[in-house]
């Protein structure tokens, strides 16, 4: 998950050396020595580190000829589709990062360490896009990265990891994931289903991703919800009470 966000950071801003680095270092034959090398390059050039990578049959010093291709084919690939990215839905970009030369799908295929895991979890951050896009009238891969930031680089990936942390995140961006204990805060009338949810299609929707969020947690889960909110009367989603069953 962090190496395809890395890649959609950079169509936004190709000067991201952080992104840059997740990116391209899945490219065989690119390791540290030669992603210092494109940096040092760009910066001075005065390059965006993406054209570094397309023009790196000018930088010397590369391990290999292998390596040199690999960088090109990154760069040039990549500048193509940041050339699209505003005419493109967030969606199309992410499976077309996905399934790039090279890219995190070919990633993949060469792993055989929880293989099936990691493509269930890039799976669903392809469906997350499709789902934000569904929920936003005028949906962008700027807000979309925005939001999946909320759920924290590091903590994002791997729960494991993160022993005495809390991970905050929407519900389109944890779609894939588990933790133990999950709490789902302001789970009220009008925010979830919100107020679009004005046809049956979007109720469904809605109600769909109240179930993404229920099943996040492996042992404990725990709704809240506010009697008043912005000085209004409010109270518990229905979706509560379709959770909890008759009673």
């Amino acid at each position: 998950i962090k190496t395809v966000i890395a890649h959609l950071r950079l169509l936004i801003n190709p000067r991201d050396e952080v992104a840059f680095g997740r990116a391209i270092e899945i490219r065989p034959k690119v390791a540290d020595g030669t992603i210092a090398k494109l940096i040092a390059h760009s910066e001075a050039h005065r390059l965006t580190l993406l054209e570094a990578a397309a023009g790196a049959e000018m930088i010397t010093g590369l391990p290999s000829r292998e390596a040199r291709e690999n960088v090109l084919a990154f760069g040039r690939d990549m500048l193509a589709l940041a050339a699209q990215a505003d005419a493109r839905s967030v969606s199309s970009l992410t499976q077309e990062v996905i399934r790039m030369p090279s890219g995190p799908a070919e990633m993949l295929a060469r792993t055989n360490d929880e293989q099936d895991q990691r493509t269930e979890r890039v799976e669903a951050l392809r469906e997350a896009a499709r789902t934000y896009e569904r929920q936003h009238e005028q949906p962008t891969l700027q807000q979309w990265l925005q939001d999946a930031a909320l759920a924290g680089q590091e903590d994002l990936v791997d729960p494991e990891e993160g022993h005495g942390k809390v991970t905050l995140g929407s519900i389109h961006v944890v779609k894939g994931l588990e933790w133990p204990a999950v709490i789902g805060a302001g789970i009220e009338d009008r925010i979830m289903p919100s107020h679009h949810a004005d046809s049956d299609e979007r109720m469904e929707e809605e109600r769909r991703m109240a179930h993404v969020l229920l099943t996040r947690a492996m042992r404990t889960c725990v709704l809240s919800y506010s009697l008043t909110r912005n000085g209004r009367p409010s109270g518990p989603s229905p979706f509560i009470a379709e959770a909890l069953g008759p009673p």
